[in-house]
Parts: C-alpha cells; sequence; structure tokens
C-alpha cells in the first residue's frame, strides 16, 4: 500500500466551460468531471459555467481514487466564492460523491 499526501490546487478563470483534471490521475478521478457539477447542483451549490483547472500534486505520483471527489467539490465551492476560504486552508477532506451530493466514506 502506497500511501502519500495530495493537494488539489484548482483555478476558476473567465472562459467556455470546461473542467479539466490534471496531475496523473485514473480513469476514477476523471470520473469527477461528470459527477461533481451534478453534486453540486442537487445539494443547492452551483457549478461556475467557467475555465475549472484542477491540478493534483504531487504531480508525478499517480493517483487512483474516488476518495478526492470531496477535496475537488470542496476546491470548486472556495475558488467560487460559495464557501469561506479560511476553514479549509489546512484540512484533509476525503470522500467519494455520489450524485445526489451525498458523502460515501
Amino acid at each position: 500500500l502506497d500511501v502519500f499526501l495530495v493537494r488539489v490546487d484548482l483555478a476558476i478563470r473567465k472562459g467556455l466551460p470546461h473542467f479539466q483534471i490534471l496531475g496523473k490521475v485514473s480513469h476514477e478521478i476523471k470520473e469527477a468531471k461528470d459527477k461533481i457539477p451534478l453534486a453540486l447542483l442537487q445539494s443547492g451549490f452551483m457549478f461556475p459555467l467557467a475555465s475549472i483547472t484542477a491540478n493534483i500534486e504531487p504531480s508525478h505520483r499517480q493517483k487512483g481514487s474516488t476518495f478526492l471527489d470531496l477535496a475537488l467539490a470542496l476546491s470548486i465551492l472556495v475558488a467560487s466564492s460559495q464557501l469561506p476560504a479560511d476553514p479549509w486552508e489546512n484540512c484533509i477532506a476525503l470522500g467519494q460523491i455520489n450524485l445526489r451530493g451525498d458523502v460515501l466514506c
């Protein structure tokens, strides 16, 4: 078992709606591009209609787990000012999100 910390850096900028996930990620993590927008909408949040780029570091390590769904969703909510940034600065967020927005641990 290879365990290591990862960091989600996310930026939202004006442009055509697009959600890109970088950083040597597996197919399960890339599926978050389709799952997270629906989960946020079902939870009463907005999904930004903009260009969203998420980089999951360290970039050189393979990452493969749906447990990064929660970290990606929180990053989007903070970057779009739907949640304050302060409580999430040094937070470890692990959890899979379903299409209804429920966190599955």
